[in-house]
């Protein structure tokens, strides 16, 4: 049996559950658009940021793919492929 590098890792490039190791550089893996895609301006200056929080309650008090023992709990994070493990939309 082999575990993910990251509790919350999930394949989605197969039939396996688990985390997969890829080139990060090739052209085939990339989104739709991101070649074209601009990065954001620097900010002027490093106070200028928006950072954000996340409790840990928050990360899966109401996540219904977490069971509910590990609910707002550390432990919510070592389940594997619940919905907070899923990656996010990219902004378009």
């Amino acid at each position: 049996m082999t575990f993910p590098s990251v509790p919350t890792s999930c394949e989605r490039g197969g039939a396996r559950a688990g985390g997969q190791i890829v080139d990060l550089a090739a052209p085939e893996l990339a989104p739709e658009g991101w070649a074209g895609h601009a990065r954001p301006a620097r900010l002027a200056a490093p106070t200028d940021a928006s950072i954000y929080e996340l409790h840990v309650r928050d990360f899966s008090a109401a996540d219904a793919t977490v069971p509910a023992a590990h609910r707002g709990k550390y432990t919510a994070f070592a389940q594997r492929c619940t919905a907070g493990a899923r990656p996010w939309p990219l902004p378009r």
